[in-house]
C-alpha cells in the first residue's frame, strides 16, 4: 500500500570505522575506479515510436526533450534498437525475406515508418549523436 513500510527505503547507516563481524558494509572510495558508466537511455521500439508519432507535435517535442535534452531533460545518451520485430512491435516482421541467408533482400523500410524519425528527433533534442546498442 502507498505510504506503507515497503514504499520507504530503510534508513542508511553511514558511519566511519571498520565493519563489525556479521554486518554487511559497502565501502565507496571515489579515488578508486573499477568501471565507467557509458550513460543512460532506453529502447527505440516500434510501439513507442508509433505512439509518439500519433501525438501532436508540441507533445512529441515535450516528451523527446524530457528524455534526451541535457539541462531541461534527463539527458539520455544511449538507445537500444531491435533488429527485426521485437515484443514491442506491431506484428512479426523481418528485415529480409524468408530463407535469404545472403541478405540480398535486406532493407530497413519498416524502421523508416516511425523508428528512424523518433531517433532523429532524439538526436536533435540531445544536440549530438546517441550511442546505439
Amino acid at each position: 500500500a502507498p505510504g506503507g513500510p515497503r514504499s520507504e527505503p530503510p534508513p542508511a547507516k553511514l558511519a566511519p570505522g571498520s565493519p563489525n563481524q556479521g554486518e554487511v558494509y559497502i565501502i565507496v572510495d571515489p579515488e578508486v575506479r573499477y568501471q565507467t558508466c557509458l550513460g543512460f537511455g532506453g529502447a527505440f521500439t516500434e510501439s513507442s515510436a508509433e505512439l509518439l508519432s500519433q501525438m501532436g507535435s508540441a507533445n512529441q517535442e515535450r516528451i523527446v526533450d524530457a528524455y534526451f535534452r541535457e539541462g531541461t531533460g534527463i539527458g539520455y545518451n544511449l538507445g537500444r534498437v531491435h533488429m527485426n520485430s521485437c515484443d514491442f512491435s506491431r506484428g512479426d516482421w523481418c528485415c529480409t525475406e524468408d530463407d535469404d541467408k545472403e541478405l540480398k533482400s535486406f532493407n530497413i523500410k519498416r524502421y523508416e515508418q516511425a523508428i528512424l524519425p523518433f531517433m532523429r528527433r532524439a538526436m536533435k533534442a540531445a544536440g549530438k549523436s546517441l550511442t546505439l546498442l
